[in-house]
């Protein structure tokens, strides 16, 4: 009866699935396929046949061998109705994938285990539920896309997944790629999908938009990859991503706060300034940067044109007034402060910073000398008319000094790894994480309350803020 509702655009699926099983084209449950068993002269004509087993009597199916001698015959037991149990909530669509998975042989109609990677009947939900779950958040990404309103997601836009293979076909959205991307998700991901738009469960969860947005933020990222490919807008991904990066910060004891914006691509990517990038940093009211360079690629990837990009692109994010604060080794100072003094209308306050983990050992040479090794830091001030008074913050009280030499003290580093650098794929942290709390209390002289800041090269030092 499950398989009798079908519509017409699902019966001529039925009618050759149970075509081709009868023609003994497909697995049975030991995973055989009858055309390709040995046939046994079992004194049968070829056609269905009852058979009584235990008292019971069941319906079985018998052809002409291939392999055997002449009239061999061989035969199966029929379909059991309990198999298709699970077709009876199903959707046009999913009737449709399910009956094409049990054509290709990827699903066999049967309750028992079968050997992977096919599956039987009884697994066949969990599918449907991966579709009913792509389906969902495809359209959803389509919704928010399009900024319609919370009123409009109901069945009259909810698009079925023809209707989205229709739409985006000129894309690359099709079946193959569909099938290939459904195949990558978790089950435990698509557990509570509602079976159907404004459905029962889906009231169970809370009305409208609500259910479908948390579900969204858990999806996986390649997931969300492959729908915004589709849909050609994997920018605005690309701008999601960005400002998702976005993390509240508390400066001091008072409570003033403030984003921190890391920005994870590579530096040169970044000094393009693309257009979500610039939006992110405006939309926060960006106003200082940190760049925290590494001495083994300084060379190669920092030129005088990487310099005057990096001004660029301070310009376009931040404004007429902001402040740059610029990590690099020692013995980089000179080739560093050369490039910065090129720069128009700008305020330099060389300085250091001296890590707490540092052995003795470390120093930097100049010829015959050595010096502790400390990190070069450069603060850069850049304020419309020159008044600095825009781009730094008034202490509490007068005699309150900014610190330029900072020495860090002993604090608790980062137990997580994270590499992919700048092209370093090594994980730890523990070779250039800076102490937040002095970093914090630096940046609070030059960023109000409210005023984000913007991390460029070691972008995701900003996780152990």
């Amino acid at each position: 009866m499950n398989l009798a509702k079908s519509t017409a655009a699902v019966w001529p699926l039925v009618e050759s699935f149970f075509t081709m099983f009868e023609e003994g084209q497909l697995q049975i449950g030991d995973g055989k396929i009858p055309l390709d068993m040995p046939g046994r002269m079992e004194g049968r004509l070829p056609g269905p046949y009852t058979d009584e087993m235990k008292g019971q009597r069941s319906l079985y199916h018998c052809i002409y061998a291939r392999d055997g001698p002449k009239c061999s015959t061989v035969s199966w037991k029929d379909l059991c109705p309990s198999y298709f149990k699970n077709f009876g909530d199903m959707t046009c669509r999913e009737r449709e994938v399910a009956l094409l998975l049990l054509m290709k042989g990827k699903v066999v109609a049967t309750n028992v285990k079968v050997t992977p990677p096919r599956v039987n009947t009884e697994c066949l939900l969990d599918i449907m539920r991966k579709e009913r779950y792509m389906v969902r958040m495809f359209n959803y990404v389509v919704f928010c896309t399009e900024g319609r309103a919370d009123e409009e997601w109901n069945d009259d836009f909810f698009m079925s997944y023809k209707d989205l293979e229709k739409r985006y076909a000129p894309n690359g959205l099709h079946a193959a790629e569909w099938e290939k991307e459904r195949e990558k998700l978790h089950s435990n991901k698509v557990k509570t999908v509602p079976r159907r738009l404004g459905g029962v469960e889906e009231a169970r969860q809370g009305a409208g938009l609500r259910p479908t947005e948390v579900m969204y933020k858990e999806a996986p990222f390649h997931f969300k990859v492959f729908i915004y490919t589709a849909i050609d807008k994997l920018d605005l991904l690309r701008a999601e991503v960005i400002a998702s990066s976005a993390r509240p910060l508390v400066w001091d004891k008072l409570g003033r706060q403030t984003t921190l914006l890391p920005v994870c691509m590579r530096s040169k990517e970044v000094m393009a300034a693309p257009d979500d990038i610039v939006a992110s940093a405006q939309k926060m009211a960006c106003r200082a940067a940190i760049v925290d360079i590494s001495a083994a690629n300084f060379s190669s990837a920092w030129t005088s044109q990487d310099f005057d990009a990096l001004y660029t692109m301070m310009t376009k994010c931040c404004g007429p007034n902001w402040v740059l604060f610029f990590f690099a080794l020692k013995k980089l100072q000179s080739d560093v402060l050369r490039h910065l003094f090129r720069w128009e209308d700008v305020e330099l306050i060389p300085g250091s910073w001296k890590r707490v983990d540092r052995s003795l050992s470390d120093v930097t040479r100049y010829g015959n000398i050595a010096t502790s090794s400390r990190d070069l830091m450069v603060i850069v001030m850049h304020a419309e008319g020159g008044d600095l008074k825009k781009v730094t913050v008034a202490p509490r009280l007068l005699n309150d000094l900014t610190e330029v030499y900072v020495v860090e003290d002993k604090f608790g580093k980062c137990q997580g790894k994270h590499g992919g650098v700048e092209g370093d794929e090594s994980g730890a942290y523990s070779i250039w994480e800076r102490e937040p709390d002095k970093l914090r209390k630096l940046c609070s002289s030059f960023a109000e309350e409210a005023e984000g800041v913007i991390l460029l090269g070691r972008a995701h030092a900003g996780l152990v803020w």
